[in-house]
C-alpha cells in the first residue's frame, strides 16, 4: 500500500489465490497470503503496511515478538472465545502495550 494509492479494505487468506478464484469482484485489489500461519500474516501486515510513515514496529520479526506477548496474554488472561466484544477490546489494549514496551 503506497502512500499515493489508497485502499479502503485488505484481504488476508492462507492459500495463494484462493481469494482471487472464489471472489472476482475483488480483482483489481492486493491480496496479502500469510499460508495459514502467523507468521505468515506478521509477513503480510508487514507488506501492508511498509509504507507508512512512521508505524510502530515496522521490521517483521519485531512484529512476531509482539504476537507473541500478545499469544501468551490470550492464554492468561481472556476465555477461549476471544470473539467477543470484551475479550477483543483486551486483546487490543493488550496490543497497544505491547508495541509501546516492545
Amino acid at each position: 500500500m503506497s502512500l499515493q494509492q489508497k485502499h479502503e479494505w485488505a484481504a488476508f487468506e492462507c492459500v495463494p489465490y484462493r481469494l482471487t478464484r472464489s471472489l472476482s469482484d475483488l480483482n483489481g485489489y492486493d491480496q496479502y497470503t500469510h499460508r495459514g500461519m502467523p507468521a505468515g500474516a506478521v509477513e503480510a501486515v508487514a507488506d501492508l503496511f511498509h509504507d507508512l510513515p512512521s508505524p510502530p514496529k515496522r521490521d517483521p520479526d519485531e512484529l512476531m515478538e509482539v504476537y507473541r506477548l500478545i499469544q501468551r496474554f490470550r492464554r492468561a488472561k481472556l476465555p477461549r472465545d476471544v470473539f467477543t466484544a470484551r475479550s477483543f477490546a483486551k486483546l487490543v489494549v493488550a496490543a497497544r502495550e505491547a508495541v509501546q514496551v516492545g
